[in-house]
């Protein structure tokens, strides 16, 4: 029964990770174009990496939607698919060096796995996917606490589990480095489903960015209150601020926050 457990609970991290990864990759995708065909032609370049199910809901979009659109024929072209194949190696080797190998390297491994890459189509990739060396990259926080705020009580205790939908949701706030500068993006997890239920994408770390995420979820959920509900986070500025505190007493939700370091 424990390792039926053990089982269980890594395939729901693997999934949380695709899905996080899927919202890093989707947010340092370009295309000049509309926005839904940004997103389909996104989930037919990662259909090689990740399942369709996930990259539809991911990118909330219907799967039947998706499969009209590639009917017509309008999917990516050989070339973009190429590329694309080329980028999930690319991202393969740096998850392979946990983020240290930078463009010589990872152009350096191509060619020992037998492709001859132009070191600057390598660098391009890279910028467009938002990954880099760990050389030279500036270590970011993204917690700011406000001394003058006071912090919600620590109603988890590092006990992270639920017994049924919408009892715990876990908040955060990660960073993504593109070739315009540092994205940050906010995400709302519920704890019993693993599911990513709502995220928001920004160049700051404004209290509207965790707000929207906030409001994403409640969107995803089809719900306007969550009585019961006791969101978790850090001690982070936007959680304590006056304005996310009055969206989660709207929204019926119990703030609490984890100890300095978790």
């Amino acid at each position: 029964m424990i390792n039926l457990e053990v089982v269980k609970l890594k395939r729901e991290v693997t999934a949380l990770k695709d899905e996080a990864e899927i919202t890093r990759r989707l947010a340092a995708f370009e295309y000049r174009g509309k926005e839904r065909e940004r997103i389909y032609r996104f989930i037919a370049i990662q259909a090689a990496n990740f399942a369709i199910t996930t990259l539809c809901r991911v990118c909330r979009v219907s799967r039947s939607a998706y499969y009209a659109w590639v009917a017509k024929g309008l999917g990516p072209s050989e070339d973009e698919l190429t590329e694309a194949y080329l980028a999930n190696q690319i991202f393969d080797i740096w998850k392979m060096s946990k983020g240290a190998y930078g463009e010589p390297r990872i152009t350096a491994q191509l060619t020992r796995n037998g492709q001859v890459i132009d070191p600057k189509k390598v660098a391009r990739i890279m910028s467009e996917i938002g990954i880099s060396g760990a050389c030279g990259r500036k270590k970011m926080n993204t917690t700011r606490r406000d001394p003058n705020a006071k912090p919600a009580l620590d109603l988890v205790d590092r006990e992270f589990s639920a017994s049924t939908p919408d009892e715990l949701f876990v908040g955060d706030i990660t960073y993504i480095p593109t070739a315009e500068g540092w994205l940050y993006l906010a995400s709302v997890l519920d704890v019993f489903s693993r599911r990513l239920l709502g995220w928001s994408i920004a160049d700051h770390m404004h209290t509207e960015l965790c707000l929207d995420a906030l409001r994403a979820a409640g969107v995803s959920r089809n719900k306007v209150c969550f009585s019961g509900t006791i969101f978790h986070s850090d001690h982070g500025c936007q959680y304590t601020s006056e304005a996310f505190k009055e969206a989660c007493r709207l929204m019926g939700i119990t703030q609490s926050m984890g100890t300095v370091g978790e």
